[in-house]
């Protein structure tokens, strides 16, 4: 039987985008509908994840938006799995935002 480890970022897309934490920013669907990911400062005015964008801008009218690109998000997760493999020999990416490392190989 083997073990397995799981890496689990929630919210990895946006700590890459962000650098000024005390701002709010978010994350939204590409086809703007939803907020998918929110910061520390955007939680803070009200904002939460599946809300529509429409409520969010309500709640913050000063909110920074990103869209989500799947292609750059599928990029952070193989850079973090790449990383992964110095602990563990078998690493499966589990889209968008974990991975799956067989302990069994782990020293």
């Amino acid at each position: 039987m083997n073990a397995w480890l799981y890496l689990y970022f929630p919210d990895m897309y946006l700590h890459s985008l962000v650098h000024d934490y005390h701002s709010p920013v978010i994350v939204i669907t590409q086809d703007q509908q939803r907020v998918v990911q929110v910061s520390t400062a955007a939680r803070q005015c009200g904002i939460r994840p599946d809300m529509p964008l429409a409520s969010a801008l309500f709640l913050c009218p000063e909110v920074v938006c990103h869209t989500l690109n799947k292609e750059y998000a599928e990029q952070l997760l193989q850079q973090r799995a790449l990383w992964a493999y110095r602990y563990s020999a078998q690493i499966f990416p589990d889209p968008a935002d974990g991975l799956w490392l067989e302990a069994g190989s782990m020293l």
